[in-house]
């Protein structure tokens, strides 16, 4: 769904608060705030990949308007034509009902962390071992995931029901990441 809402920097303040509330309980604020910064990392990227997947289909069809669909799509899996290449593992839609080959069910906890170290490798020369070191796969000193599967399908929920993230993303990064009380 497309939305061209712009979001204001209170409105994503208090929406990002409201994901660390879900967190709090589990965690410190050191803990916690990796995970909702990767995951609003992610949802900025893929907003933006998927803004510019658009528009380079929308160029190869002018371009080349006898080309096939599948054409065209080999042409929108190339990373060298995005600023940052969001490989397929690492896709919103995918992290929203994560398979494997087969079909079956991954945990969203295996899912989240493979597509971090999937955005990672594929623009290394801009993220080179800032993302992997979030693992939404992490277990505690009992065995048990540090995130549950529960809080990771509503966390997820709410960030895909968030409007698209685009140019505010970066004002509000200057502005909130560096503070620790969140």
């Amino acid at each position: 769904m497309s939305r061209k809402t712009k979001v204001s920097l209170s409105r994503l303040e208090s929406f990002l608060k409201a994901q660390c509330d879900r967190l709090r309980t589990s965690m410190d604020a050191a803990e916690y705030k990796n995970y909702i910064i990767a995951l609003l990392f992610v949802k900025r990227i893929n907003d933006q990949f998927e803004i510019d997947r658009l528009a380079l289909k929308d160029n190869l069809k002018k371009q080349y308007p006898d080309a096939d669909e599948a054409t065209i799509e080999e042409e929108l899996d190339i990373p060298s034509k995005y600023n940052c290449y969001v490989p397929t593992l690492a896709r919103w839609k995918y992290l929203l009902h994560p398979m494997n080959e087969e079909g079956e069910e991954l945990s969203y906890g295996d899912a989240i962390t493979t597509a971090l170290a999937e955005v990672e490798k594929n623009n290394s020369a801009l993220l080179s071992g800032v993302l992997s070191k979030t693992k939404f796969n992490e277990l505690n000193t009992k065995g048990e995931r540090v995130l549950d599967e529960e809080t990771l399908s509503a966390l997820l929920k709410d960030f895909n029901d968030f409007p698209k993230l685009q140019d505010e993303i970066s004002s509000f990064l200057t502005c909130w990441v560096p503070h620790t009380s969140i």
